[in-house]
């Protein structure tokens, strides 16, 4: 007996060959069968007449990493049957943060509340302290990490509905070592501790670097110093 057998659906398996009608069994966090089980007994069925059934979806660039951690059953995107995200795109990601709050959030309206001025005086940049402030304010939630590996450990114990892939940002490594004077190339030391940082992220678990050159203040970043964080990238496979 299967866990369950989801019956009569349109399978689209994700291997580009052509839809197909057909029973699936599930077995543990496994698919078991698929195919005609008409004959199959299960724990539970559902008859998918009329519905696709496909793997899950995966969202190549996400902005998600923050509303993870406020809302981590992640309803709006599950419900669309994305079952993966990939995120730190653009550049920005949660961690890792020192000094200054880049512009990581994606989330305007908390930026409005710590920098009033921000629709008429647009700034990357914003006071770090005011804007944990603002997260706990707004959805009672805490920036009580520095690092990609703390942000990890606070994602395990909120528990995330989606498997989460995430790369560290390029603005995000920039702004730590270079602080707000950042908006220029930098010297070789700042690039060697920017290596650092990046080897120190990748190790804590990121899967790769993500930039955004037409944002500050990766955009202010050489081809030779992109061209040096790929090759610490390229070392941790």
């Amino acid at each position: 007996m299967y866990d369950l057998i989801i019956r009569n659906g349109m399978i689209a398996d994700g291997t580009g060959k052509d839809k197909y009608r057909a029973d699936l069994a599930v077995q543990g966090d496994k698919i078991a069968a698929i195919g005609d089980l008409r004959d199959a007994l299960a724990a539970r069925t559902v008859d998918a007449q009329g519905k696709y059934v496909a793997p899950g979806f995966i969202d190549p660039h996400s902005h998600a990493d923050l509303n993870l951690l406020v809302w981590p059953e992640n309803e709006a995107v599950t419900m669309q049957g994305v079952t993966t995200t990939i995120s730190g795109n653009c550049g920005f990601s949660p961690a890792p943060i020192k000094n200054v709050w880049t512009f990581a959030a994606w989330e305007y309206g908390l930026i409005h509340r710590a920098t009033p001025q921000y629709y008429t005086e647009i700034s990357f940049f914003h006071d770090l302290e005011k804007m944990k402030a603002q997260f706990k304010e707004v959805y009672a939630y805490d920036v009580d990490y520095e690092n990609m590996g703390e942000f990890f450990r606070k994602a395990e114990r909120a528990g995330f509905s989606v498997n989460y892939y995430p790369f560290v940002g390029h603005n995000n490594i920039r702004t730590v070592v270079m602080g707000a004077d950042c908006l220029r190339p930098a010297t070789p030391e700042e690039l060697e501790r920017m290596k650092a940082l990046l080897k120190q992220e990748m190790e804590a678990g990121c899967r790769g670097l993500s930039t955004g050159l037409d944002y500050p203040p990766g955009a202010f970043g050489t081809t030779e110093e992109i061209i040096e964080l790929a090759k610490v990238v390229k070392a941790c496979g």
